[in-house]
């Protein structure tokens, strides 16, 4: 693995559709949490306002940094980071997913 450490893994919320029922409603969504990737995450104490690419500004609680070769994730997505021992150390909304020259940032 090229780059800093990864030390941690970055999992997605994901939800199916299990169908409709006899009277046509949409019945819950089945969901469960997708490995998908290695990270890095660094949290900010009190927040960090941000000014994002189109100029909006809105404040976060933490980064995750990413190999150049993670999928995008759309702003709004339920992320958690995880220790090797499979605890929760972080979970979040996607705020913003940016990409550079070294790695993918998602921001929290």
């Amino acid at each position: 693995m090229s780059g800093l450490p990864r030390p941690h893994r970055l999992y997605v919320q994901q939800s199916t559709p299990v169908g409709k029922d006899a009277n046509g409603f949409d019945l819950p969504h089945e969901t469960e949490w997708v490995l998908w990737c290695d990270c890095r995450k660094q949290t900010y104490g009190h927040g960090y306002v941000r000014k994002s690419a189109n100029g909006e500004s809105y404040e976060c609680s933490a980064v995750v940094f990413a190999n150049l070769n993670t999928a995008r994730l759309e702003n709004g997505t339920l992320v958690e980071v995880r220790d090797d021992d499979d605890s929760v150390v972080l979970t979040g909304e996607v705020k913003e997913f940016s990409k550079d020259i070294a790695h993918v940032r998602i921001w929290l």
